[in-house]
């Protein structure tokens, strides 16, 4: 029984962990060059979603092909991975990851990059 009980319990904890890991918020942080700004939180919805969610202080200056992407690093690399076009360039907005095997443990930062050029916008951890 005791054996059980720990598993249960272990179980619990892992899964509190997870979406723990999944929920982050922070603030834009930029480069010299580029005005960005505002809060981004990631977050599971009810379909066990990763969503990316602007919040309505979210302002960026132009660019002609501005993406967003889940990041292991505060740049795009070879492994990050592109959610979406950013849809405005200010204002809440939410994206869904369509990649439904996701692993958020392997991203930590949300970039806004101009991918035409390869140019960095900004990002937050």
């Amino acid at each position: 029984m005791k054996k059980l009980y720990s598993f249960i319990v272990l179980t619990i904890l892992s899964q509190l962990a997870m979406a723990v890991d999944c929920n982050r918020s922070g603030q834009f942080v930029k480069p010299s060059d580029i005005t960005i700004s505002g809060t981004v939180t990631v977050k599971l919805n009810e379909n066990n979603q990763v969503v990316i969610e602007f919040s309505s202080d979210f302002k960026t200056d132009a660019g002609p092909d501005l993406d967003v992407y889940l990041s292991s690093s505060s740049t795009k690399n070879a492994n990050s991975l592109n959610v979406h076009a950013l849809n405005s360039l200010n204002g809440a907005q939410t994206y869904v990851v369509s990649d439904v095997n996701v692993n958020m443990a392997s991203y930590n930062y949300v970039i806004v990059h101009c991918t035409q050029y390869n140019h960095h916008y900004g990002y937050v951890m």
